[in-house]
């Protein structure tokens, strides 16, 4: 039921509870730690926290999250205000990876009514990264101080065994363009600095 969006917490600890094993015995000592140490496992009972219902319209939405309703400008206002505390700074380019979010069009209205109120800043926080970019009033003074200190010299130096190790493991993420001319360009590509010629 959780994990198709039925009922929703006001926290982790219920969810903890479902989630520990049946076979081990919580509060005794019989319990182990992950790493085989015998230790106590936190008593959780398997009501903790509040529970409730998500009523669905027809289309399986959320009741009352039609677009542009209150209730789904909230939801996609408190979704900004939270990628806004992880990270600090926020860019279209940073959230591509990030599953679950709302389109990126949402998100930029949300911030543009953030920014309007005077509760974040925009501008252009990183460079190297286009399109308009959002952060934290904290995060700009932090950056600004990082700007400002001097540089240590300090060099970080990876092994080729590590950047073989880590190049193995990564995987091209899946092109966003599967036709017309950003498709083209995306299976012509061999380098940004040589380019392709699309015709």
């Amino acid at each position: 039921m959780i994990a198709s969006g039925r009922v929703t917490g006001d926290g982790f600890a219920g969810l903890r509870a479902l989630v520990v094993a049946p076979d081990k015995t919580l509060g005794t000592s019989s319990a182990k730690h992950k790493d085989g140490r015998p230790g106590i496992l936190p008593m959780i009972p398997p009501t903790a926290g509040r529970w409730s219902a998500l009523r669905r319209a027809g289309n399986g939405a959320p009741t009352g999250s039609k677009k542009g309703s209150p209730l789904e400008t909230e939801v996609i206002e408190l979704c900004a205000r939270q990628l806004l505390r992880r990270y600090g700074v926020v860019f279209h380019r940073l959230l591509e990876r990030e599953t679950g979010l709302p389109p990126w069009r949402d998100l930029l209205l949300a911030y543009r009514r953030l920014e309007a109120r005077g509760e974040i800043r925009g501008g252009r926080f990183v460079s190297g990264y286009l399109g308009e970019q959002f952060a934290l009033p904290e995060a700009v003074e932090l950056l600004r101080a990082l700007r400002r200190e001097e540089r240590s010299g300090e060099t970080l130096e990876i092994s080729a065994a590590e950047l073989k190790r880590r190049l193995k493991a990564w995987k091209a993420p899946k092109p966003r363009y599967k036709t017309g001319v950003f498709a083209k360009y995306v299976k012509g590509v061999s380098s940004a600095s040589e380019g392709v010629v699309t015709g």
